[in-house]
């Protein structure tokens, strides 16, 4: 009987226990509570706030405190800041520091034309448009070379080489009978007939002054430049359907470049292109688009662009590589 008493004895002080931890909560989360709105109140006293944003998501709003989608604690708009609006649209103010942290730069709005780049490469070659192919127009034999060696530097006239032709020989003997005669018809006919062979005006009234028939008849170069082929040595008999030599001027050069066929509508005649040289590697070298190429190549995918650069000191060499 006496445990009885031992046991309400003791319930009864688990009871007060328990009633005075929960007491002690409940006013512990009173006072943090408070606190929480003093603060509250004397932020929003000092500062009024509109609303509160998601620091990742400005369209993110709400009226009061929280955390954004992101699980971010939301950051304040105060009332003075939309105030201040120069367009009168809200406006959001980051912090100095903030800015620099997250390495945020500006930079004055200005007007400007937009432009593409292509970077590319590429390679020099001879301007087809000043080459020419050295043909005779009568078979013979070459008795005289006067060019020898490729890369020769030449002056339009300058002599290339001699050669004997029986059908020149006989041309010209016929031209002769013909000024001896002194008939018209006949010596028009023999005349077209030495130009038709290659014979010059030049050539033509040297015979007339003569009066004799020249076994060797000279081939004379029909432009200034530089010999980029030699197909002959002395001694060869040759055809009309050979070439026996090329000449180029190399004043000015054309520069063959790829671009991918996905840049061939940025690029058309008459823009401007830089390019740089590994043999001159401190240089700059400018050109401009001479032609774009209508067919892409079916491996490689790409357009071929023609440029055209000057090279009055004859500088940029056939074959060259050059960076575009």
């Amino acid at each position: 009987m006496r445990q009885l008493p031992l046991l309400i004895v003791g319930a009864l002080v688990v009871v007060g226990a328990l009633g005075g931890f929960l007491t002690a909560r409940i006013f512990a989360g009173d006072d943090m509570a408070g606190a929480q709105m003093g603060d509250a109140g004397s932020v929003s006293q000092e500062r009024p706030i509109a609303y509160w944003v998601a620091p990742m998501d400005p369209n993110y709003r709400r009226d009061e405190p929280g955390l954004s989608p992101m699980g971010m604690e939301l950051v304040p708009v105060y009332e003075d800041d939309l105030s201040g609006a120069s367009d009168g649209q809200p406006s959001l103010q980051i912090d100095p520091s903030v800015v620099n942290n997250i390495g945020v730069r500006t930079e004055l709005v200005r007007r400007a034309d937009l432009s593409l780049e292509i970077r590319t490469v590429g390679h020099v070659m001879a301007d087809e448009e000043q080459t020419s192919d050295v043909h005779v127009r009568s078979e013979g034999w070459i008795e005289h070379l006067a060019v020898e060696a490729e890369g020769a530097a030449v002056r339009r006239g300058d002599l290339l080489f001699q050669i004997y032709s029986p059908d020149l020989v006989a041309a010209q003997s016929e031209y002769l009978q013909a000024v001896r005669l002194g008939r018209p018809a006949l010596l028009d006919g023999a005349t077209q007939r030495l130009a038709a062979l290659g014979m010059s005006d030049r050539q033509i009234v040297n015979l007339q002054e003569s009066g004799s028939a020249n076994r060797l008849v000279g081939i004379y170069a029909p432009q200034s430049g530089v010999v980029t082929a030699l197909n002959v040595r002395q001694g060869m008999f040759i055809r009309p359907s050979d070439t026996t030599m090329r000449l180029a001027d190399l004043s000015t050069v054309w520069v063959l470049a790829e671009v991918f066929e996905t840049q061939a509508d940025w690029v058309s005649p008459g823009q401007r292109a830089v390019m740089q040289l590994p043999a001159f590697p401190s240089e700059i070298w400018e050109g401009e688009v001479d032609y774009v190429y209508p067919t892409a190549q079916s491996r490689a995918r790409t357009i071929s662009v023609r440029l055209r650069v000057a090279n009055p000191l004859l500088r940029l060499k056939p074959n060259m590589y050059a960076d575009i």
